[in-house]
């Protein structure tokens, strides 16, 4: 069979499976399969009142619905009786319940600086601590404003994610990857190019007795919003040996009550919360039990035009599928697109590449062990490596820097030396290492609660003549940074610039490198839209008063400039 990619969605009610072959750009249906399946961790039972989930992510329920693990495996398997499938390696994404999903945005950092950064700021909005949670995140970046990293962070309890990933085990199957369901929509939906890149959607996915609400734009999953209806239980006959798929009947009047009350709540807190954003085009329903009647009653409660998702347009031989399969086509997807900053939530020690890394690693130790002994015998060489160099000059090739024809050994050893000393001094003058991490760290600490931070400049300049053993002499050190603060009051909002000011004199960190700050400016201007003002600030700080002092007379930065290091 020709290479093939297995998406398996372990949903509210239901687990489906999709096969998909060919390529990211030209997808093909090979199979498909779905059966009830009661077994997914995570999702507690909630009375039929339950309040909706907290804004901008999942429920924090953790307990098992009561089926214990050689249930949920007999469930797996039955379904894995219906497809043959070419291998066991399977994507898998669950129900957004179940999983913490939290977006923010940050000044943009280098690569390698970002994930301290990033799971430090994410502290502030998790409902668990750090530590209890298998996590990733995605970074997104818009050519209109390099200077913001909008970051997608994503969460779920360790221990689900083993019991996951012990039930998949169990069924034979090789998990590759863990995700929320709304990733796995939002990627079926970006290749069916039902979501413009322009635009923001509302996409609106509907399971027994549960639905999920996902606003996003493109690569960007703004927020994520669960209703859950559980009906009371009632008397009914033993259920056949072997279940049938929920069919797509009509919804309960309970869970259509509250799914207009979720839609409305969760459009309006994106409106709200993500000012400057694209507003959302359409709203996209997907999933069982969805009809034209339940698009127009949304219609009708919605400001925005609704309408009935046809997602699979673009893949071959899918043209009948329900739509309830989505969220799985989505996963094979994404084995087929196979793109380096998709997320993770499988542990770290059974991720496919972390296995694939300790191969490496094996590999990688016996060479570095073999280049060892090489630079150990280049030392009585390279006197000789030299003089060769010299030779090949004379036959027409180049001669290093600062290397004549006429020169003897003692002269090639002396320009190595020195050339080994600028190296040295170019390093000990480096930025220190995770300098500009601890900063944004202290920094985010340190901005009020209403405020938020646009842009940040550091420089450090070194004026000749330069000591090696005391470069902080003639060293300059800069700081300066530009925000804004919005309470609706602009009292509370100049009291809480004057004490992020205050605190930044009195931070260890900052006291590192710099001696003195000072508040610029704070002046009341229009933000996005003409009826709203927010206070925009200005601060800057200086390893001397002098240089603060020059600094200012140089003028303040332009917010439309980006951060700068130098």
């Amino acid at each position: 069979m020709p290479s093939a990619s297995i998406g398996l969605y372990l949903g509210a009610g239901n687990a489906e499976l999709v096969v998909l072959g060919g390529s990211g750009k030209n997808p093909r249906l090979i199979g498909s399969a779905s059966i009830p399946f009661k077994g997914a961790f995570g999702l507690s039972e909630r009375p039929q009142s339950a309040p909706p989930v907290p804004e901008e992510g999942a429920s924090p329920a953790i307990r098992p619905r009561g089926q214990d693990e050689k249930d949920n495996v007999d469930q797996l398997q039955e379904l894995l009786a219906k497809i043959k499938l070419p291998n066991n390696k399977v994507h898998v994404s669950v129900a957004s319940e179940a999983i913490v999903i939290r977006y923010f945005q940050m000044p943009q950092l280098p690569p390698a600086e970002r994930k301290m950064a990033v799971t430090f700021e994410a502290k502030k909005y998790l409902p668990f601590k750090l530590e209890d949670l298998v996590s990733d995140y995605q970074v997104v970046t818009s050519k209109t404003d390099p200077t913001v990293m909008r970051v997608m962070f994503y969460g779920i309890r360790k221990g689900i994610a083993h019991s996951y990933v012990q039930m998949l085990e169990s069924a034979k199957l090789a998990p590759q990857s863990l995700e929320a369901m709304p990733v796995s929509l939002m990627r079926l939906l970006r290749q069916a190019q039902i979501a413009p890149a322009d635009k923001a959607v509302a996409a609106v996915f509907v399971e027994p007795g549960a639905a999920s609400i996902t606003v996003f734009r493109d690569n960007l999953l703004y927020l994520s919003r669960n209703v859950t209806i559980l009906s009371e239980p009632e008397e009914t006959p033993a259920a056949p040996e072997t279940p049938q798929p929920t069919t797509e009947g009509p919804l309960s009047p309970e869970l259509i009550e509250a799914l207009l009350n979720e839609a409305r709540v969760s459009l309006d807190y994106y409106r709200r919360r993500f000012l400057g954003e694209p507003q959302v085009a359409k709203m996209v329903l997907l999933g069982k039990g969805v009809t034209p009647a339940l698009a127009e009653q949304l219609s009708n409660s919605m400001d925005v035009p609704v309408e009935i998702g046809e997602p699979f347009q673009k893949i071959t031989g899918i043209q009948n599928l329900s739509s309830h399969f989505a969220p799985a086509v989505g996963l094979a997807l994404r084995g087929l697109e196979r793109r380096e900053d998709d997320i993770t939530l499988l542990p770290p020690e059974v991720r496919p590449v972390q296995r694939d890394l300790l191969k490496l690693a094996l590999v990688e130790g016996g060479i570095a062990l073999l280049l060892l002994v090489l630079l150990g015998s280049l030392t009585s060489a390279d006197i000789r490596s030299w003089e060769d160099k010299i030779r090949g000059e004379q036959q027409g090739q180049r001669l290093p820097p600062g290397v004549t024809r006429q020169m003897d050994a003692a002269s090639l050893q002396r320009v190595r030396q020195e050339q080994q000393q600028r190296l040295q001094f170019v390093k000990a003058i480096a930025e220190p290492s995770g300098k500009t991490s601890t900063l944004l760290q202290e920094m985010t600490r340190l901005l009020p609660e209403e405020g938020w931070l646009q842009e940040l400049h550091l420089e450090d300049t070194f004026l000749p003549p330069l000591d090696p053993d005391d470069l902080e002499a003639n060293r300059k050190q800069l700081i300066r940074l530009n925000g804004s603060s919005y309470s609706g009051n602009r009292d509370r909002e100049l009291e809480g610039i004057n004490s992020f000011v205050a605190s930044l004199r009195k931070s260890p960190e900052f006291g590192l490198f710099y001696s003195v700050f000072n508040l610029d400016s704070a002046l009341r201007k229009e933000f996005i839209y003409p009826d709203l003002e927010v206070t925009q600030f200005s601060v800057s700080g200086a390893s001397e008063l002098d240089d603060l002092r020059e600094a200012q007379r140089s003028g303040p930065i332009r917010r439309s400039g980006s951060r700068r290091r130098r």
